[in-house]
Parts: structure tokens; sequence; C-alpha cells
């Protein structure tokens, strides 16, 4: 279309800082074309929000998390490119959708003939299971089509087959988002000791503080972070183990520290990711500690001992137990207690 000159000039612009909040707000009526909008730039903040097609465009050449405001035109039927990327074809202007994961954002007001919507100006959205999902897809929820609304998620990453926004945590209706206080910083990782020695836990009294513990399975296999250490996801692989007196000798990257939280265990690997659960994955998702408190049961675990001293290390939201699956050769988690449960084997300080 003659309207893809105009947007350009976007690539110039420089990164975006951290913003959101909480809060819920009345949908805005189907807003009315406004001459000049689609021309707006932002910088990414709660208050200046990234236009839809610079996040397109690949607003920032890293992950950058940020705002971003558009209207909503319609989604990406993933079903129609098994590729899994925005074309002409997938991009899709009509209801009923049959797809809750993902949004096209367009940079203006929709125009009133479907036809006449670019799809390549628009931005894909990845709308990652909780309540941005809940409120804003199309398959849920019809009517919120031609609303403008503001996103905070992560740009300068391909969705789709494209730049877009993925993994959105936040939203506000209109063009604006909100102010949200920079995450704490999580604790800083301890020094990796490449021969340290880890002794096994005999008693659930042995588990009250933050430490650094080995999932220890059949006397034989130890859990070891998901590799390499960017990835997002995945089961946990095991390495073969020997122990002797009681005592396992290893480095420390194959350990999990557990923190101590008010309901339970928060675990990270040696990497330094959080390892939790969502609820449309069988593998553990692998991140920081997400903001949005209506995940923190997901980032929870519950720790009990049975009585032969192995332990029960069960999710909060999903109640599924970290278990080792010989049939599949790795660690996951599963609601019945039908695999192996794990030793612990705790770091000698």
């Amino acid at each position: 279309m003659k309207k893809t000159i105009l947007y350009t000039a976007l690539l110039v612009l420089g990164a975006g800082s951290l913003a959101s909040c909480q809060g819920d707000v009345d949908m805005p009526p189907v807003a009315e074309p406004v001459p000049g909008l689609s021309e707006k730039v932002g910088n990414g903040e709660w208050d200046k929000p990234l236009n839809a097609y610079q996040v397109r465009a690949g607003y920032d050449s890293k992950d950058a998390n940020v705002w971003a405001t558009g209207w909503i035109a319609g989604w990406i039927d993933t079903d129609a490119n098994l590729s899994h990327t925005l074309d002409a074809v997938s991009a899709t202007f009509t209801l009923p959708a049959t797809v809750n994961s993902n949004l096209l954002l367009y940079p203006e007001p929709l125009p009133e003939n479907i036809e006449d919507i670019n799809w390549e100006l628009c931005a894909t959205v990845q709308l990652p299971s909780g309540k941005v999902r809940d409120a804003l897809n199309l398959v849920n929820n019809p009517d919120v089509l031609g609303k403008q609304v503001s996103l905070y998620g992560t740009s300068g990453s391909k969705y789709c087959g494209q730049y877009g926004l993925r993994s959105c945590t936040e939203f506000n209706w209109g063009d604006k988002g909100f102010y949200i206080a920079p995450p704490v910083p999580p604790a800083p990782m301890p020094e990796v000791i490449e021969n340290a020695t880890f002794t096994k836990v005999t008693s659930l009294d042995q588990v009250v503080n933050e430490g650094q513990y080995l999932l220890v399975f059949n006397n034989e296999y130890m859990a070891s972070p998901v590799e390499p250490a960017s990835y997002s996801y995945g089961y946990l692989p095991v390495k073969s183990c020997t122990v002797t007196d009681g005592k396992i000798t290893t480095s420390s990257v194959n350990a999990f520290i557990f923190y101590k939280e008010e309901d339970g265990w928060y675990l990270r690997d040696g990497y330094g990711r959080y390892v939790w659960r969502d609820s449309e994955h069988a593998s553990f998702q692998l991140s920081a500690l997400s903001s949005d408190e209506a995940l923190k049961d997901n980032y929870l675990w519950k720790v009990t001992m049975t009585d032969d001293a192995l332990f029960n290390i069960r999710n909060v939201k999903l109640n599924a137990s970290i278990q080792y699956s010989a049939s599949y050769g790795n660690v996951s988690s599963y609601s019945s207690l039908s695999e192996t449960l794990p030793a612990l084997y705790k770091l000698e300080k």
C-alpha cells in the first residue's frame, strides 16, 4: 500500500525502557480514524508506547521490555501456514478466530473495509498463558477486534517469522500503558565449584534454608541444566553420577538452588534460570522470575519427603511432581507418582 513509505522513518528511533502495572479499566469504544495518528512514534515507555509498525520493523536489535500500542486487527492462522509464518494467507482479519495464542496489531484505526488492511503493516503479538491472553485473545473475546490497546512485552526478536512483541505480561486499553517499578534484581548466582561435594539429605529438617541441591535418581543419575544456557524451556537431561559413602563429587553447575518463600520454594538451575511450569507444556519453563502475580504459583514448588528418603517436589499450580522417566531418559513433572522421585544431595559449605 501507499502508506508503507510513511513508516520507513520509524526505523531510526532509539531504545525504550521498562514500565507497566495494574488496575481494571473499562473497554473503550472502537476508535474512529484520527488524521495523523498513524504517524505518531514512541520510545517504548508507558506514556510513549511504540507504534505497532515500529515493533514490526525490529525496534531494538536486542530483546527489550517495552510498551507498544495499536489496534487489534486480527490473528495469525497457524494452520494456514505450517511454518507458522505471517504472510498474506495466514494473516486473518475475520472472525471467528481459532487460535488464542497470538494477535495482529495495526498502527492505525482499522479501515472500514477489511480488504484495505495491509498485513505487511501488522505487528505480531505473542499471548502467553495468563491474564493478557484471557482478556485479549479473539477466540474468547471477539468484541475486542478493532480496539486500541497498549501491551507490555519484549521487542527486538522474531515471532511468526517477523519482528514482533513477545511474552506480553500487561495491557491497558487506549494509547498508553501505565508505570511499573523496575523488578527487584534476582539474587546473585553462587560461584561455580568444579569439584564440589554434595551430601545426601536424610531429613526434611535439612531442607530449611536456601541451598544448592543435586536431584539424584536411583543412585545413578542426577538432573542437570538444559543446554545451552540461553534455552527458555526443556526437559531436564540426566548425567551419570557415583555415590560414595553418601556423597557425590561433581560441578556445582549441576545443582539446583532452592529459595524459601512463604508458600513454598523457588528453584533455579545452575545457569540462574528459574524452573517453573505453565499449563500448556509438559516441559519446564526456564526464565527470569516473572513480576506477574497471576503466575506466582507456576513458579512455586512444595517439598515433602517420603518414608524412603525421597523427595516429592510438587508444582503448586499444576500439582505435578518432578520425576525421572526411564522411558524418556529425562526429568519432567507428572501429576501422578508413576515415575522415580529424586533424592536430594546438599552442597557442603
